[in-house]
């Protein structure tokens, strides 16, 4: 006779035997068969029976995963907490005897309107979950923020038995929100009062220069005077960029279209273009609709056909091209004739008040457009790129996110 076992996993659950004895191989097989078919409802069982402990074994391992990451809370149907877990507890300052009975009204604060928890309600009756913030207070009267999770709770047979809370402390990354709302408007109110203290007497050495200029006959002393004039008028300028800097690298959520900011900005500079007599061309086939608010891609646009324009040449010219196009993105290309940038400025000129050699010795600016244009694109999720030898002109790229129209 030999013997040999069956298992299921590492455990032996059966073994068959088999001997040899006279007759056909038919009838062998013919006893065999219900051997087998039952030796495959029981390693059948088994597995069910592994798979079910698995399960359970999961469900506690999530379970104690979840407890030791999250704060935890369940309440009957009337909204008496049932259960609270150790996180619970801890970020409330309450024990789980004090909890328990008691409904989450314990931990008001008092920043919410009523209507903001009848909401919470009406969601919760209407789609069975929600999700948001909430600012609570713990037992000894301080605050803490939680995102929290709320989700009706059912019998097994399909009975509302209550509701279950699952919360993250988002106390943190309030706190560092409010100190950075309040540094904006502390920066805010810092570049005004100097921007005040220092354009009234700024503007008044402008002003008084602008009038040696006229009655003056000495042509030593005009030069003088035009060095005041220079120079008073490019620290108006850095002024008014500092300032300017500050509200258009704020970045906006929206989407807009394309071609109807182009022709705003060219409009807007039209002055400059006529005096330095240049040829503007523009060859953009499709108008796209670009994940970027009007303000934004007008601060974004303005900034590179203002250096277009700034830093070109006499009787020079401007191409404003489609340079490819795909499912995600437009790349808009604009090309000028103008002095160009070195390739060893090219990574600085994006850093703020940086600026090219050249740029920097013969023409007013503050080095911000750029900083400006990579900060909105940043945020925007595209992409600026200079291509430039430094002598023969400069051509932005600007990869433009394609928003879906409405």
């Amino acid at each position: 006779m030999i013997g040999v076992p069956f298992n299921v996993g590492d455990r032996i659950v059966g073994m068959i035997g088999l001997a040899n004895r006279p007759g056909s191989y038919t009838k062998i097989v013919n006893e065999l068969a219900p051997i087998v078919q039952a030796v495959g409802y029981i390693i059948d069982a088994e597995q069910r029976k592994l798979q079910l402990s698995f399960i359970e074994n999961l469900n506690e391992q999530a379970q104690a995963a979840l407890n030791n990451h999250a704060i935890v809370s369940a309440t009957d149907q009337f909204g008496k907490i049932i259960y609270a877990n150790d996180n619970f507890c801890e970020i409330s300052g309450y024990s789980r005897e004090e909890l328990l009975g008691n409904d989450h009204s314990l931990l008001k604060s008092g920043e919410h309107e009523t209507e903001y928890y009848a909401n919470v309600y009406r969601t919760l009756f209407s789609q069975e979950i929600w999700s948001g913030e909430f600012k609570n207070k713990r037992k000894d009267g301080s605050y803490y923020w939680v995102y929290s999770t709320i989700q009706k709770r059912f019998s097994k047979s399909g009975k509302f038995e209550g509701y279950i809370a699952i919360r993250t402390d988002i106390t943190e990354q309030k706190e560092i929100a409010r100190l950075k709302e309040m540094e904006n408007i502390a920066k805010d109110q810092i570049l005004s009062n100097v921007s005040h203290e220092l354009r009234t007497p700024l503007n008044a050495v402008i002003g008084f220069a602008q009038l040696l200029k006229v009655r003056n006959d000495d042509k030593q002393n005009e030069e003088y005077i035009d060095e005041i004039l220079y120079g008073g008028e490019q620290l108006l300028n850095s002024i008014d960029a500092l300032l300017n800097f500050e509200k258009n690298s704020k970045y906006q959520e929206g989407s807009t279209d394309l071609m109807p900011v182009i022709d705003g900005v060219i409009d807007k500079h039209q002055e400059q273009i006529y005096e330095k007599n240049l040829d503007v061309n523009i060859n953009v086939l499709d108008d796209p609709h670009v994940k970027i608010s009007k303000n934004n891609l007008k601060n974004i646009i303005d900034s590179v056909i203002s250096n277009a324009v700034k830093f070109n040449v006499q009787k020079g010219s401007i191409f404003i091209n489609e340079h490819s196009v795909s499912d995600e993105n437009f790349v808009l290309s604009i090309k000028d004739s103008g002095i160009g940038i070195l390739p060893e400025e090219q990574q600085v000129i994006f850093e703020r008040f940086k600026r090219g050699r050249i740029a920097n010795s013969v023409y007013l600016g503050n080095g911000l457009g750029l900083s400006i244009v990579k900060e909105l694109l940043r945020h925007a999720k595209g992409e600026v790129d200079i291509i430039s030898d430094g002598n023969s002109g400069t051509e932005i790229l600007l990869t433009l996110p394609i928003a879906n129209k409405e």
